[in-house]
């Protein structure tokens, strides 16, 4: 219930003041009233007391002083949350669904667990991640399409989950943070995909075109080293600026 309410209330932006001057069309569907203790919703002000939410065909269109309740709005659905804090849906701006794992850990499940496990993970970490209050997440490091097929279906309400913006594979220098086969040894390093490695501005360019028609939302690259990274440069720069010879 905890996340329906941060999920009503993520279409919230700038506090009640914002829905009087809106000029689109009213909508005119089914009723929700979510009757809050107290209500966050005008940013940079203390929250409100007893307060009544009225969503209308899914959208917030006014926000009411004490408790309203379905007399005024004849078959609305009432949420009870009078003894709740209720505010707008948060936003994590840097999460990776397909694991919690790091370190070795996480070295470890890339190379023993398959893909259809990645798959159920990202799906229980998202609904997790719903239930804690969030309702918008910029996932940045893909497995395989996981999170990319997560995200549509989660947009879809076919399963329970945050909005998902999502970057496809990160994209890396060779070496860089985001070089799969880093760790590897000599032998495996050629088997290892990496079209997501690039050089300079043309591969760099493809590596972007990539994602974009895998369907990325926003573009992640590593220019340097990571804290996970298995390299002697460590988290320094691995990319630098071009300059012609004098």
């Amino acid at each position: 219930m905890k996340a329906m309410i941060a999920g009503v209330l993520g279409a919230l932006t700038m506090g009640g003041a914002s829905l009087a001057q809106d000029t689109a069309p009213a909508p005119t569907g089914p009723v929700t009233l979510i009757q809050a203790g107290r209500l966050l919703d005008r940013p940079g002000q203390a929250p409100r007391g007893p307060s009544t939410v009225v969503v209308r065909d899914g959208r917030i269109v006014e926000i009411r002083d004490g408790f309203v309740d379905a007399s005024a709005f004849p078959g609305a659905t009432v949420i009870d949350q009078r003894d709740r804090f209720v505010l707008p849906g948060l936003i994590d701006s840097h999460v990776h669904l397909v694991s919690d794992l790091g370190g070795q850990a996480g070295f470890l499940s890339g190379i023993t667990e398959n893909l259809p496990v990645h798959a159920y993970r990202a799906a229980e970490n998202a609904e997790k991640t719903l239930m804690a209050g969030f309702t918008t997440v910029r996932n940045l490091g893909d497995d395989g399409g996981v999170t990319l097929a997560l995200r549509d279906a989660t947009a879809a309400h076919r399963l329970p989950g945050p909005r998902i913006i999502d970057a496809g594979n990160s994209i890396s220098t060779t070496s860089g943070h985001m070089d799969g086969r880093l760790g590897f040894n000599d032998e495996l390093r050629d088997d290892i995909p990496h079209d997501n490695v690039c050089n300079g501005p043309e591969s760099c360019r493809e590596a972007v075109r990539i994602q974009v028609g895998r369907g990325a939302n926003v573009i992640k690259i590593a220019t340097t080293g990571g804290v996970n990274s298995r390299i002697g440069a460590g988290v320094g720069a691995q990319m630098f600026e071009t300059r012609p010879a004098p």
